[in-house]
């Protein structure tokens, strides 16, 4: 079974809950539901991830971009594959990888595989 496309405004996270906004690389050309779909390889910004190092002291290490690289295996629109809802991602910060991105909704009406 498919899982859906993902389009612009479907909410991202990294694993401490700070949303990822503003994905770098969309379709010009394909829109489901009004929306451009988001293409792979595609960043992410992330503000506002409250990540800290252990005490003492603690200090802050957020998370400031999500990269999802792979999307579909069956479809390409423009040369590049679409990020489908069951595509994982790194986040990442000040360290090179702070953990994992999520998407967590997308549109239900187009799928891919």
């Amino acid at each position: 079974m498919g899982s859906p496309l993902v389009v612009k405004s479907s909410p991202t996270l990294c694993d401490h809950g700070a949303q990822g906004q503003n994905p770098s690389r969309t379709s010009t050309r394909v829109k489901v539901g009004g929306e451009p779909v988001v293409l792979a390889p595609s960043q992410y910004t992330v503000s506002g991830c409250p990540l800290t190092t252990p005490p003492p002291p603690s200090s802050p290490i957020p998370c400031t971009q999500l990269n999802f690289t792979t999307g579909s295996t069956r479809i390409m629109i423009e040369n590049a594959p679409p990020l489908l809802l069951s595509s994982k991602g790194m986040a990442i910060g000040s360290l090179p990888v702070q953990g994992s991105g999520t998407i967590t909704a997308s549109q239900p009406r187009v799928t891919g595989i």
